[in-house]
């Protein structure tokens, strides 16, 4: 009788999954420099801001039907997270998903680039999702008459379109 014994040690593949896996980064949000008009459009969304009037601002407002008050010396726009909020919202889920690659990656089925690569993609997603869902606070009435919509965060689309991911 011949037997046959087949070696199936995976340890030196899982090491070198995991090596490159530790090497490897995941970043999901806004991306461009510090000054770029959707990272600080982002950025203002993300945290609020109170914005000086200027004598400029005083006579667009005007010009434009709406008048501001002359005890009016800042504007305020609200903080509407959609980057830390759709993050907490859905880090179990993230993590859920990662779970569910993890014994692909350990039998080498899935290409590290291609896992981090499926993951942001999903992470992305899950913050455009939260984003569009934002109804608080709501705008004031002149941006709604403005822009003809009610949803605080969607106007053009722009900064829906910008929430993407990046893999180092």
């Amino acid at each position: 009788m011949k037997v046959t014994i087949k070696d199936t040690n995976n340890i030196p593949a899982i090491k070198k999954q995991l090596k490159q896996l530790e090497k490897s980064s995941l970043k999901v949000g806004v991306f461009g420099d510090f000054a770029d008009e959707i990272v600080t459009i982002a950025r203002v969304h993300e945290y609020g801001c109170d914005i000086s009037v200027t004598p400029k601002m005083r006579k667009w407002f005007a010009a434009n039907g709406y008048p501001l008050k002359a005890s009016t010396t800042v504007i305020h726009i609200p903080e509407r997270s959609f980057i830390r909020s759709g993050h907490d919202e859905n880090i179990d889920k993230i993590v859920g998903k990662i779970e569910g690659f993890i014994p692909d990656l350990f039998e080498n089925e899935v290409n590290i680039d291609v896992f981090m690569d499926q993951i942001g993609m999903e992470f992305a997603n899950l913050i455009q999702k939260k984003l569009r869902a934002i109804t608080n606070p709501p705008n004031s009435a002149m941006t709604i008459e403005r822009k003809g919509s009610s949803n605080p965060l969607m106007d053009s689309g722009r900064l829906v379109q910008s929430i993407t991911h990046r893999v180092e």
